[in-house]
């Protein structure tokens, strides 16, 4: 048995716990409709390169966070890269180490 504790943060990158609280609280590129097909969120769009190794996603425009900020590419990038970066010691990690390369192509494209 595991005690019920408060958590530290709901930060999904280094909080294992908050992992399955991110699918609640906070929206992703993609989802699931109720059929589990994969829908937008998001992303309005995506691609995958004929081998399977490039996905290109095309971001709603118009989004901000809580704060005002806005969302773009930039901070899909950042999201992701700091994921994998071992100084930020996430616990899901391996969940994004195949992942190469991230980059914002322009405002709307990662």
């Amino acid at each position: 048995n595991q005690p019920i504790k408060t958590p530290d943060s709901v930060n999904p990158q280094t909080y294992p716990a908050a992992y399955e609280a991110d699918f609640t609280l906070y929206n992703n590129l993609v989802t699931f409709d109720p059929d589990l097909k994969i829908v937008s969120d998001l992303a309005e769009s995506w691609e995958t390169s004929p081998d399977g190794t490039t996905w290109t996603f095309k971001l709603r425009r118009g989004v901000k966070f809580h704060d005002g900020t806005a969302f773009d590419a930039r901070a899909v990038a950042a999201h992701i890269t700091r994921i994998q970066d071992p100084k930020t010691a996430s616990p899901n990690k391996n969940l994004w180490d195949h992942i190469t390369e991230v980059k914002a192509v322009d405002e709307a494209t990662v």
